[in-house]
């Protein structure tokens, strides 16, 4: 048997249901040996960067590792931005890329470069093989990494001649994932400063997602009466028809509580400029719990930190807390003030000028309360972010700490494949589109159902935000001719329609769920509605 099949057989056995990814010729033995599995589907993807994007969007909503295999070379580096997403935004993902044969190093062969140092700052660990016997370790051992600790992708590169090697060996032990726990003394601790606080505020990060740990999440905040605000990959952590739920860590509502609790209990959050508004976050005393051990102290210091995984901590703190529930003084009402109310830019359907708010929030009075968005950077996150509610993790994804375009798209394809009953729509702009709107055809290809949302205003408009608050409205490179997307997604092989008015997005959104397949609206917005919040465009002045 030739490496190549073997690894194939590991990656069955590691569970991988889909590799994303397009062919290169150091690649070929993989692919060759992928004709013969019966348990793993290619997705054959129009670019690598929306390969890994898809691969990403197969983690958000599954919790377990997408996988993208890429061409050597070129393949791998037009992947480069989507894997720094998953890095920034802690999820686990395995980049497998061709490599050149190794007698030909130093030979000037083709795509000789040095790819694990363009990697390894956006990855956990970027490794070649030293020999072909090490293949099957390394990418086992790759894979559990990816899922211990913080989630994050690794970098396999995979030398085309150790590919076609002989093995006999089929099966490798597949290691047990490591969980780090908390110590009983800081839990102690951590107990000591939730007993003598009366105002508590719960803080819910991407760990709480990554650690499956949302439902004690909800258990001690009933406990403690306290209220909750979540991070951007937070999102979801907590219901959000909670009438504890205050919202976005960033807005001025989560900001005022903060200030005023006595004690913040931040759970798997690193305190990013985003979540945090610009870091206006004001605390009096802080726990913070991650499991990443750089994070605690990084931004505020914390008066406990606790390097654990999330999971475990809450598991033991909601076992010792019963017998100090009669020692608590909580002060059960004291948050209200701030629980988000409705927002007003829900405006009404006889306005006459289509909005980007009017699209978002036309298409969420219709689609249903489970479905999964897929956000990209712009209009599609700022009017989304605050106004999509969840009620539990993995609905709503976006790329939070690298804000990359053309995200939305390929990752909504990963996301249907990852949970194929549920309804995905996905929100983009028309620049953000015009950079990944050729994974329409792998949409169309794999028969899904998906709705696309492009919001178009002939531009970019956040940069025109920016520039119109920040630089005085000095205008440059925000603006061009918009082609006829309707007309790219019917080349595409998708339905689509033009959108003037919110009368039309309702009726697009009407038919994408009554009909299915792969539907896209090119909504026509106007360009003068705010983008950004206030505390960006402050942040940014020229």
């Amino acid at each position: 048997m030739k490496i190549a099949d073997a690894l194939v057989s590991l990656l069955e056995r590691l569970g991988i249901e889909y590799i994303f990814g397009l062919p290169g010729v150091h690649t070929l033995p993989i692919y060759d040996a992928l004709r013969n599995s019966n348990k793993i589907r290619h997705v054959l993807a129009r670019h690598e960067n929306g390969a890994a994007c898809m691969a990403d969007g197969y983690a958000r909503a599954s919790g377990k590792p997408g996988v993208c295999l890429l061409a050597a070379g070129p393949g791998a580096t037009n992947a480069l931005s989507a894997v720094a997403n998953a890095y920034l935004d802690s999820q686990p993902l395995i980049v497998l890329a061709g490599g050149i044969k190794t007698n030909n190093w130093g030979k000037g062969a083709i795509h000789e470069y040095d790819q694990l140092s363009i990697f390894k700052p956006i990855t956990k660990l970027s490794i070649r093989p030293t020999h072909p016997s090490e293949i099957l370790k390394v990418v086992s051992n790759a894979y559990h990494l990816s899922l211990s600790g913080r989630r994050r992708p690794v970098f396999i590169e995979l030398p085309f001649d150790y590919l076609l090697e002989e093995t006999e060996t089929v099966h490798y032990e597949i290691p047990e994932t490591q969980i780090k726990y908390p110590t009983v003394d800081e839990v102690k601790n951590a107990l000591d400063l939730i007993t003598r606080s009366s105002k508590i505020l719960i803080i819910l990060g991407g760990g709480v997602v990554s650690s499956d740990a949302c439902r004690e999440a909800a258990y001690l905040a009933n406990i403690l009466h306290a209220p909750v605000c979540t991070t951007i990959m937070g999102k979801g952590a907590f219901d959000e028809f909670d009438p504890k739920f205050i919202g976005q860590l960033f807005t001025q509502e989560s900001l005022a509580c903060a200030s005023e609790a006595d004690l913040v209990l931040a759970l798997g959050c690193r305190f990013s400029e985003r979540s945090t508004g610009g870091w206006r976050l004001k605390m009096k005393e802080l726990i913070h719990v991650d499991i990443d051990s750089e994070e605690l102290g990084r931004n505020y210091k914390p008066t406990l930190a606790v390097n654990a995984d999330v999971k475990a901590f809450l598991e033991l703190l909601l076992k010792m807390i019963k017998s100090r529930i009669t020692d608590m003084k909580i002060d059960k009402d004291w948050y209200k003030k701030y629980v988000r109310r409705e927002s007003s830019c829900f405006e009404s359907m006889k306005n006459e000028v289509l909005t980007a708010s009017g699209v978002v929030s036309e298409a969420l009075s219709l689609m249903p309360s489970d479905s999964i968005i897929s956000v990209d950077t712009g209009y599609s996150f700022w009017h989304t972010i605050t106004r999509v509610k969840v009620s539990g993790p993995r609905k709503y994804l976006c790329t939070a700490g690298n804000s990359s375009m053309g995200f939305a798209l390929p990752a909504a394809i990963g996301a249907k494949l990852a949970q194929p009953d549920k309804t995905v729509f996905a929100f983009v702009g028309d620049g953000s589109f015009m950079m990944s709107s050729q994974e329409l055809a792998t949409a169309v290809e794999l028969g899904i159902d998906l709705s696309v949302i492009v919001m178009n205003d002939s531009g970019y408009g956040s940069i025109r935000d920016y520039q119109e608050r920040s630089f005085e409205g000095r205008l440059i490179a925000c603006e061009y001719t918009s082609p006829k997307i309707d007309k790219i997604a019917e080349a595409y092989g998708a339905y689509s329609s033009v959108a003037l008015s919110r009368k039309d997005v309702n009726e697009f959104i009407k038919y994408s769920l009554k009909n299915g397949g792969v539907n896209v609206l090119d909504a026509r917005i106007t360009k003068t509605e705010k983008v950004l919040p206030d505390f960006l465009t402050s942040s940014y002045k020229g």
